[in-house]
């Protein structure tokens, strides 16, 4: 059995899937479901910082209730590796906003997974992992 060959990221990917994250970032923090949800793939798995896992309904539903609020996110990347159309993307993430009504502060390493359908870089799977701190408090 033989495995795809894993390729470096050439530039034009890596500045389509840059764009793609920031998209997202500027939906998260206007509060724009419809552009959040252009940007993410309908099998999407999320892995918050606290440890919830949700797909997409579950995500954009608390997003849309004001469950969770983003007053500011910042989201350095780098594409590490680009097989047959997904990108595998690790980065730091700081974050200022509302969980549930509580105001939260953090940073996190981050690993997200990036789907292309040809046209468009479209969120497949996050993880986030915060630094130092407790779970469910700010750093």
């Amino acid at each position: 059995m033989t495995s795809p060959a894993n390729t470096s990221p050439t530039n034009d990917v890596v500045s389509a899937v840059e764009a793609a994250d920031q998209a997202r970032i500027s939906a998260l923090t206007a509060g724009d479901a419809d552009a959040l949800r252009r940007s993410l793939h309908p099998d999407l798995t999320y892995i918050h910082s606290h440890g919830q896992v949700d797909d997409l309904t579950r995500y954009l539903s608390d997003f849309s209730s004001g469950i969770v609020v983003y007053d500011s996110v910042g989201h350095d990347i780098e594409v590490t590796t680009v097989t047959d159309g997904v990108a595998l993307a690790v980065g730091v993430m700081s974050v200022a906003g509302k969980f549930a009504g509580r105001q939260v502060e953090f940073r996190s390493r981050t690993m997200s997974v990036w789907e292309s359908d040809g046209q468009t870089w479209r969120l497949r799977g996050f993880h986030s992992s915060r630094f130092g701190g407790r779970p469910g408090g700010s750093d």
